[in-house]
């Protein structure tokens, strides 16, 4: 499918009696405008890390229920795939 801009970050948790920061952080995901679990959303987005400056670029592009811009057939064999980390073959 068509990337999606997505980011995961984290912000500083406040108490909510005092307002004030409790020194713990809370992590967050946004993936397509939209709030995501950060722990489901890790493992494929952790494969593709992106620069901020590059994540902002795509946000202003971004367009969602847009369909995603014809990129033309796709030849199988040059994509490369992910390696599996529990593979014994090396």
């Amino acid at each position: 499918g068509a990337f999606v801009p997505a980011r995961i970050w984290r912000e500083p948790e406040y108490d909510l009696t005092t307002d004030k920061p409790t020194g713990n952080h809370i992590l967050q995901c946004e993936l397509g405008g939209k709030p995501r679990d950060p722990r489901a959303e890790w493992p494929s987005l952790s494969m593709r890390p992106i620069p901020k400056a590059e994540f902002e670029k795509m946000m202003l592009k971004f367009q969602p229920g847009k369909p995603p811009p014809d990129i033309g057939p796709v030849d199988i064999a040059k994509v490369q795939s992910i390696p599996n980390p529990r593979s014994k073959r090396k």
